[in-house]
């Protein structure tokens, strides 16, 4: 009997320390889990939702007559903004005449993936560029006239 209460208590012995290890590996396995939750949350949740907010607040910002492109690559201006709807104008028939209307669609407010601002060089200060060397051409071609003349 003796040698049978040494067995039980070896057994016993051994069991309490698999349940030790048992619940060790459990606790690991949470407090892993919770870390994992806390990278994740830092990591990738956190940002998005800054990059969500500020998006927002420049899509706020947006008037009529301001230069934007959507989600879907899209260039057009702002024509009307209507609680979550914006109107904008993809394109003018003619170039010369801005007043003219093109073609016009209406996006949601969340498909606007941000204000276009323009660059130096772009093709409206081209255009500027354009006018100014049509003017100081005429000057030149009224002032070469003006000098064929005195030597008339």
């Amino acid at each position: 009997m003796h040698n049978y209460y040494l067995h039980l208590s070896t057994i016993l012995a051994a069991s309490s320390s698999k349940t030790t290890a048992s619940s060790s590996s459990t606790s690991t396995f949470f407090i892993m889990l919770i870390l994992f939750g806390v990278i994740a949350w830092f990591g990738i949740i956190r940002p998005q939702k800054n990059r969500q907010r500020k998006m927002a607040q420049q899509t706020s910002q947006i008037e009529p007559g301001d230069e934007v492109v959507t989600i879907g690559g899209i260039i057009g201006t702002v024509v009307e903004i209507v609680d979550d709807r914006m109107v904008l104008r993809v394109s003018n028939s003619d170039r010369a005449n801005p007043a003219q209307l093109g073609v016009e669609l209406t996006f949601l407010r969340q498909a606007i993936a941000r204000k276009l601002e323009p660059a130096p060089g772009s093709l409206d200060t081209v255009d500027q560029g354009f006018e100014q060397n049509a003017h100081s051409d005429e000057i030149m071609h009224d002032l070469d006239q003006a000098n064929n003349e005195d030597d008339r």
